[in-house]
């Protein structure tokens, strides 16, 4: 629920251009009582550096949280922004792997 409203919220209503690009809400953690959110964003195709990013979505936490009212919650979460870059890693790791792969075949 708090992941497809955020990301409906980022996509839709922010106006932000540190959050222009292609943004993905990767995952949400929330600690059992709602006190916090970690929500882990991956940005794909931005030439927004990581760091402005997470200033943008720290500036627009508030609104953000205002959004999540209307899941009717009993407690709206802190949210804490988190860059995930698991699938640049994995990129990496998937190319560094095909030209091993590459290099051995060759005589």
């Amino acid at each position: 629920m708090i992941k497809s409203r955020i990301s409906q919220s980022i996509s839709q209503d922010l106006n932000d251009p540190r959050l222009s690009g292609l943004l993905t809400i990767t995952s949400v953690e929330t600690t059992p009582d709602l006190k916090k959110a970690k929500i882990y964003v991956s940005a794909i195709a931005s030439d927004v550096a990581a760091a402005e990013i997470l200033d943008g979505l720290r500036s627009s936490s508030r609104f953000l949280k205002r959004s999540l009212e209307k899941l009717f919650l009993k407690k709206i979460p802190e949210l804490e922004f988190i860059i995930d870059d698991s699938t640049e890693r994995a990129d990496r790791l998937t190319s560094i792997l095909n030209q091993t792969k590459s290099q051995k075949l060759e005589p």
